[in-house]
Protein backbone atom coordinates (compact mmCIF):
# COMPACT_ATOMS: atom_id res chain seq x y z
CA UNK A 1 0.00 0.00 0.00
CA UNK A 2 2.87 2.34 0.76
CA UNK A 3 4.29 1.59 -2.68
CA UNK A 4 1.14 2.84 -4.42
CA UNK A 5 1.24 6.04 -2.38
CA UNK A 6 4.83 6.60 -3.44
CA UNK A 7 3.96 5.87 -7.08
CA UNK A 8 1.11 8.36 -6.83
CA UNK A 9 3.47 10.99 -5.44
CA UNK A 10 5.98 10.31 -8.22
CA UNK A 11 3.21 10.51 -10.80
CA UNK A 12 1.96 13.80 -9.35
CA UNK A 13 5.54 15.10 -9.36
CA UNK A 14 5.82 14.13 -13.05
CA UNK A 15 2.62 15.99 -13.93
CA UNK A 16 3.78 19.04 -11.95
CA UNK A 17 7.15 19.00 -13.70
CA UNK A 18 5.41 18.75 -17.07
CA UNK A 19 3.10 21.67 -16.21
CA UNK A 20 6.08 23.77 -15.11
CA UNK A 21 7.91 22.89 -18.32
CA UNK A 22 4.89 24.08 -20.32
CA UNK A 23 4.81 27.34 -18.37
CA UNK A 24 8.46 27.95 -19.32
CA UNK A 25 7.85 27.10 -22.98
CA UNK A 26 7.73 30.13 -25.29
CA UNK A 27 4.20 30.87 -26.54
CA UNK A 28 5.11 30.41 -30.20
CA UNK A 29 6.24 26.82 -29.49
CA UNK A 30 3.17 25.80 -27.46
CA UNK A 31 1.16 24.70 -30.54
CA UNK A 32 3.97 22.27 -31.37
CA UNK A 33 3.91 20.91 -27.81
CA UNK A 34 0.14 20.48 -28.05
CA UNK A 35 0.52 18.75 -31.42
CA UNK A 36 3.10 16.40 -29.92
CA UNK A 37 0.74 15.60 -27.04
CA UNK A 38 -2.13 15.03 -29.47
CA UNK A 39 0.02 12.59 -31.45
CA UNK A 40 0.97 10.76 -28.26
CA UNK A 41 -2.71 10.47 -27.31
CA UNK A 42 -3.53 9.18 -30.80
CA UNK A 43 -0.71 6.62 -30.68
CA UNK A 44 -1.82 5.51 -27.21
CA UNK A 45 -5.41 5.06 -28.40
CA UNK A 46 -4.31 3.08 -31.45
CA UNK A 47 -2.05 0.85 -29.33
CA UNK A 48 -4.90 0.07 -26.93
CA UNK A 49 -7.20 -0.68 -29.88
CA UNK A 50 -4.60 -2.94 -31.53
CA UNK A 51 -4.02 -4.82 -28.26
CA UNK A 52 -7.76 -5.28 -27.68
CA UNK A 53 -8.50 -6.42 -31.24
CA UNK A 54 -5.51 -8.77 -31.29
CA UNK A 55 -6.48 -10.22 -27.89
CA UNK A 56 -10.07 -10.90 -29.03
CA UNK A 57 -8.76 -12.38 -32.29
CA UNK A 58 -6.29 -14.56 -30.37
CA UNK A 59 -8.94 -15.94 -28.02
CA UNK A 60 -11.33 -16.57 -30.93
CA UNK A 61 -8.60 -18.40 -32.87
CA UNK A 62 -7.70 -20.48 -29.81
CA UNK A 63 -11.32 -21.54 -29.35
CA UNK A 64 -11.74 -22.43 -33.06
CA UNK A 65 -8.32 -24.02 -33.45
CA UNK A 66 -8.08 -27.46 -35.00
CA UNK A 67 -4.35 -27.69 -34.29
CA UNK A 68 -2.81 -30.27 -32.00
CA UNK A 69 -3.03 -29.10 -28.39
CA UNK A 70 0.72 -28.30 -27.97
CA UNK A 71 0.73 -26.25 -31.18
CA UNK A 72 -2.45 -24.42 -30.15
CA UNK A 73 -1.03 -23.58 -26.71
CA UNK A 74 2.24 -22.36 -28.24
CA UNK A 75 0.36 -20.17 -30.69
CA UNK A 76 -1.81 -18.78 -27.88
CA UNK A 77 1.20 -17.98 -25.67
CA UNK A 78 3.07 -16.35 -28.55
CA UNK A 79 0.05 -14.19 -29.38
CA UNK A 80 -0.49 -13.21 -25.74
CA UNK A 81 3.17 -12.20 -25.45
CA UNK A 82 2.66 -10.00 -28.52
CA UNK A 83 -0.28 -8.32 -26.75
CA UNK A 84 1.99 -7.73 -23.73
CA UNK A 85 4.59 -6.12 -26.02
CA UNK A 86 1.95 -3.79 -27.47
CA UNK A 87 0.76 -2.90 -23.94
CA UNK A 88 4.35 -2.15 -22.90
CA UNK A 89 4.61 0.22 -25.87
CA UNK A 90 1.39 1.84 -24.61
CA UNK A 91 2.96 2.15 -21.14
CA UNK A 92 5.95 3.87 -22.73
CA UNK A 93 3.68 6.43 -24.40
CA UNK A 94 1.78 7.03 -21.15
CA UNK A 95 5.05 7.43 -19.23
CA UNK A 96 5.92 10.27 -21.61
CA UNK A 97 3.02 12.20 -20.08
CA UNK A 98 3.92 11.22 -16.51
CA UNK A 99 7.67 11.76 -16.48
CA UNK A 100 8.35 13.38 -19.83
CA UNK A 101 11.21 12.51 -22.11
CA UNK A 102 12.54 9.10 -23.07
CA UNK A 103 11.99 6.18 -20.70
CA UNK A 104 14.51 3.33 -20.87
CA UNK A 105 12.88 0.71 -18.64
CA UNK A 106 9.81 0.05 -20.82
CA UNK A 107 12.01 -0.57 -23.86
CA UNK A 108 14.14 -3.02 -21.89
CA UNK A 109 10.99 -4.83 -20.77
CA UNK A 110 9.71 -4.91 -24.36
CA UNK A 111 13.03 -6.40 -25.46
CA UNK A 112 12.92 -9.02 -22.70
CA UNK A 113 9.35 -10.08 -23.52
CA UNK A 114 10.15 -10.15 -27.24
CA UNK A 115 13.27 -12.24 -26.60
CA UNK A 116 11.35 -14.68 -24.40
CA UNK A 117 8.71 -14.93 -27.11
CA UNK A 118 11.37 -15.90 -29.65
CA UNK A 119 13.01 -18.35 -27.23
CA UNK A 120 9.67 -20.11 -26.66
CA UNK A 121 8.99 -20.26 -30.38
CA UNK A 122 12.46 -21.55 -31.22
CA UNK A 123 12.30 -24.08 -28.40
CA UNK A 124 9.00 -25.44 -29.66
CA UNK A 125 10.27 -25.61 -33.24
CA UNK A 126 13.22 -27.82 -32.22
CA UNK A 127 10.81 -30.68 -31.64
CA UNK A 128 9.07 -30.13 -34.98
CA UNK A 129 11.83 -29.04 -37.35
CA UNK A 130 14.76 -30.82 -38.97
CA UNK A 131 16.97 -27.68 -38.95
CA UNK A 132 18.14 -28.34 -35.41
CA UNK A 133 21.51 -26.53 -35.67
CA UNK A 134 20.01 -23.30 -37.01
CA UNK A 135 17.29 -23.30 -34.37
CA UNK A 136 19.80 -23.94 -31.56
CA UNK A 137 21.90 -20.98 -32.71
CA UNK A 138 18.78 -18.80 -32.79
CA UNK A 139 17.83 -20.08 -29.33
CA UNK A 140 21.30 -19.29 -27.96
CA UNK A 141 21.38 -15.79 -29.45
CA UNK A 142 17.90 -14.94 -28.16
CA UNK A 143 18.73 -16.30 -24.71
CA UNK A 144 21.89 -14.17 -24.65
CA UNK A 145 19.87 -11.10 -25.63
CA UNK A 146 17.33 -11.76 -22.87
CA UNK A 147 20.08 -12.22 -20.26
CA UNK A 148 21.80 -9.02 -21.42
CA UNK A 149 18.56 -7.04 -21.27
CA UNK A 150 17.74 -8.38 -17.80
CA UNK A 151 21.20 -7.33 -16.59
CA UNK A 152 20.65 -3.88 -18.13
CA UNK A 153 17.24 -3.60 -16.45
CA UNK A 154 18.72 -4.55 -13.06
CA UNK A 155 21.52 -1.98 -13.50
CA UNK A 156 19.05 0.75 -14.46
CA UNK A 157 16.82 -0.14 -11.51
CA UNK A 158 19.76 -0.06 -9.08
CA UNK A 159 21.03 3.24 -10.45
CA UNK A 160 17.65 4.84 -9.71
CA UNK A 161 17.68 3.82 -6.04
CA UNK A 162 18.76 6.38 -3.46
CA UNK A 163 21.93 5.78 -1.48
CA UNK A 164 25.37 4.54 -2.41
CA UNK A 165 24.87 0.81 -1.97
CA UNK A 166 21.87 0.53 -4.23
CA UNK A 167 19.97 -1.11 -1.39
CA UNK A 168 16.41 -0.47 -0.39
CA UNK A 169 16.09 2.44 1.98
CA UNK A 170 12.90 3.42 3.73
Amino acid sequence: MQRSAVSGQESQHGWDARRQERERTPRHILPLVWAEDAMHYAVAAVLVAVAAVFLVHTVADALRSHQAFPDAVLSLIESLLFVIIVLELFTTVVSHFREGGFQLKPFLIIGIVSGVRHVLTAGARTALDAHFDKIMIELGVNTGIVVGLVVALVLVHRSERPGLGGGIEE
